[in-house]
């Protein structure tokens, strides 16, 4: 007997309402920064459609133009494409929310002063009184004059810089996006110092750069950017860093290492190299590789391993220091700080100080 039970697949409308889908989620990515779209993991001739379509003025060619790119998101591996998308969403939510949180401090610190300073203090232990005394001082005094609220914006960008908005939540069931690194702290809106890194397995030695980062208040971001199996994005994110507003990037390898040096072809901005402990040669394989950089691409190579991660963060804010005050004072109070602890124990055969 017949089987007359068989599956002919999606009709003919369910299949143009699929392509219609697919090519309204490729349209919608024309509209993010060049920051988010380098976030999504797009097939390079996709992410170059997407790129040549905001140059498009003509309606004819816009329309044929949105056709192509449908036709090249139908190629591709669409749901990590979704997943990373609603990320960016979850993250702009909690950036909403996050900037309520900073004017609603903003306002407490101007109307109540130490008070609230001090209750600033015990949430965000990392932040300093001084600027923030300072800040509501001169706004105080601009208020009575009548003058613009100049250092109440001020401080409104100092609390911006240095408090970090709560991580996002992640969908559970979703693979982990590949570049961003999870636990990377100070992940502000406007990232100065970029970390960029090989592996994952490299975190643990440049979490040390991150944390010291966070600790002087610099923002910056943490990427796992392969110079071997991703290239491509390797460039990219070269290429547009000046762009997105970074100024120093600090990259870490181990083994072949070719990271910071193609990082450095790649882009005119300081690049400082940490070489990451290897288990074949206990990373001299790594500086080696990194430290003889051929005349003319300059990379700033620091130590093997997190003391080196370390001195790669206090050397990107000594940059960042000849331009900025803030970083300036935050950098001196951690020499300060440093002496102080070497001074308050002097006598290495007693006791350390109780903290």
């Amino acid at each position: 007997m017949e089987d007359l039970e068989h599956d002919d697949g999606p009709s003919k409308s369910q299949r143009k309402r699929d392509a219609q889908a697919l090519q309204a989620l490729a349209v919608s990515l024309v509209e993010l920064s060049d920051e988010q779209l380098a976030r999504i993991p797009l097939p390079e001739k996709l992410y170059d459609a997407i790129r040549a379509t905001r140059r498009i003025t003509s309606h004819g060619a816009l329309r044929r133009q949105r056709q192509y790119l449908g036709k090249l998101m139908r190629r591709a591996d669409h749901e990590p494409i979704r997943e990373a998308l609603a990320q960016l969403e979850r993250e702009a939510n909690g950036q909403t929310q996050h900037f309520h949180t900073l004017e609603h401090w903003r306002d407490r610190l101007l109307a109540e002063g130490d008070v609230a300073i001090d209750e600033l203090l015990a949430s965000f232990p990392h932040l300093e009184r001084a600027p923030l005394r300072h800040f509501v001082r001169q706004a105080r005094q601009e208020r009575e004059a009548h003058l613009p609220p100049r250092s109440a914006r001020a401080l409104f960008r100092h609390l911006r810089e240095r408090i970090t908005p709560p991580a996002p939540e992640q969908d559970e069931s979703a693979p982990l996006p590949e570049t961003p690194i999870a636990g990377a702290t100070l992940q502000t809106m406007q990232a100065r110092v970029g970390i960029i890194m090989g592996s994952r397995s490299d975190w643990e030695t440049m979490r040390s750069a991150s944390e010291t980062l966070s600790a002087l208040g610099v923002a910056h971001e943490s990427r796992v950017v392969s110079a071997h199996r991703t290239p491509d994005l390797l460039f990219k994110y070269c290429e547009q860093a000046r762009g997105r507003g970074l100024k120093v990037i600090i990259a870490g390898a181990g083994g072949a290492a070719h990271l910071p040096g193609m990082a450095a072809a790649k882009t005119e901005l300081p690049v400082l190299a940490v070489p990451v402990m290897s288990k074949a040669l206990a990373g001299i394989d790594s500086l080696l590789s990194i430290v003889q950089m051929p005349k003319g691409i300059p990379v700033g190579t620091l130590a093997i391993g997190p003391a080196g991660a370390q001195n790669a963060a206090l050397l990107a804010a000594a940059i960042l220091a000849n331009e900025d005050d803030e970083v300036h004072t935050a950098l001196t109070a951690f020499r300060r700080q440093q002496t102080e602890r070497v001074l308050a124990d002097p006598d290495p055969s007693q006791p350390p100080p109780a903290d």
